[in-house]
């Protein structure tokens, strides 16, 4: 029996030899991050692991537990969940006062930035460049789609005024146009909205790298710190719980959600949408180069107005103009039909692209997010975590 208990005690000393080892390789990430690669890794799995000590504390009823031992597991993760926890005499509020200081170091790390350039900014940036890529490219493709829609339509409507007199008799012939320019009218009003929502986009991207844990976490935690020093049973302390949640919850979106639904549009457009969009707008350009409109919508508002404004008078860019409204005298149902086409299929890109899918990714994400918060309150609400002692 005594060999066993030494093996034991041996194994269990050379564990927590171990544990001091990986603390600090944690406390060094701190030092190290972001030069060090691997630094942010560290810290993260250091955090999520201290994280769930302080979670199993709290669902432990033990009442000698002292108020370290709710806090520390965020200096010394590993350390912390080796080893047992440990008695000691009992003090008054010690779980309160723990999480108090936990939150407060909270609060100083990420008002100071400190958690934001070391943790977060290297962890997640593979996250924001090709979210905040997606939405740069999405936004010039759509804006040279919406001046090239404008100068289709100005022809348009300039071959519609054009008159044809036989005799007596006066038509015009470009009349024909009107359903097609109707459709284009509507086509640019579906544009200028995806351009207003992918500007938004790009503004709450750059809004959450930003404020979102400067400000919003670190509110949270201030809140959280203020309904445990509020008390269990007041009013008061519910209050500025809940406003911690809602703090937390916006934090959580604008830094994660919102990228990660770049992210996932991105694939959406990258393998549903891109081929019928390209095919579209090859069609376009096709049937404006036929009437000698030179549009190419990929390449942004300046390559889509079919006139160099620089090179040429007034005059003559009215001249140009009239013999393109003339030459649409010559094109058959064929054009019309091809050019309708592919319109109402860049309408359906556009709208699910830039409205339905960002909706969704980020309604399922938020959905999943609230459903790990509710798992993360279940230990709290077993125990009671905020009772008076």
């Amino acid at each position: 029996m005594a060999p066993a208990t030494g093996a034991r005690r041996g194994w269990y000393r050379l564990l927590r030899v171990a544990a001091l080892a990986a603390d600090a390789a944690y406390l060094a990430a701190w030092l190290l991050s972001p030069a060090a690669a691997w630094a942010p890794w560290v810290i993260a799995a250091g955090l999520v692991l201290g994280g769930a000590s302080i979670v199993r504390s709290l669902s432990d009823d033990s009442p000698g537990r002292p108020w370290p031992q709710y806090c520390l597991p965020l200096l010394l993760p590993l350390s912390t969940a080796a080893g047992p926890p440990r008695s000691g005499s009992r003090a008054p509020h010690a779980r309160r006062i723990g999480l108090a200081v936990a939150l407060t170091a909270i609060v100083a790390t990420t008002v100071s930035g400190a958690a934001d350039q070391r943790l977060f900014d290297p962890l997640l940036t593979p996250l924001d460049e090709p979210a905040a890529d997606y939405v740069d490219r999405a936004l010039l493709q759509a804006g040279g789609t919406y001046v090239g829609a404008r100068a289709l339509e100005r022809l348009l409507a300039v071959a519609g005024d054009i008159s044809i007199g036989i005799g007596f008799v006066e038509g015009r012939p470009g009349q024909i146009f009107e359903p097609l320019r109707d459709l284009l009218d509507r086509f640019s009003t579906v544009v200028l909205a995806a351009l207003a929502s992918l500007t938004l986009q790009k503004v709450m991207l750059k809004l959450g790298g930003d404020v979102a844990l400067p400000l919003f976490a670190s509110a949270a935690a201030a809140l959280a710190v203020a309904a445990l020093i509020a008390g269990p049973r007041r009013r008061l302390a519910r209050s500025f719980a809940s406003a911690a949640g809602l703090m937390l919850g916006t934090a959580v979106l604008l830094r994660l959600l919102l990228p990660l639904t770049g992210l996932g549009v991105s694939a959406i457009a990258g393998h549903v949408l891109e081929d019928r969009q390209q095919a579209a707008t090859a069609t376009i350009e096709r049937a404006a180069g036929q009437v000698g409109l030179d549009v190419d919508l990929d390449r942004g508002p300046e390559a889509a107005t079919g006139t160099q404004a620089g090179d040429s008078t007034l005059g003559e860019r009215m001249s140009t103009l009239k013999d393109q409204a003339q030459s649409l005298q010559a094109v058959d149902q064929s054009w019309l039909d091809s050019l309708f086409n592919a319109l109402i299929d860049l309408v359906a890109v556009f709208v699910i692209e830039t409205l339905i899918a960002p909706l969704a990714v980020l309604f399922l994400l938020w959905r999943l997010w609230l459903r790990l918060a509710a798992g993360l309150r279940t230990p709290f609400d077993r125990a009671p975590v905020l009772r008076r002692e």
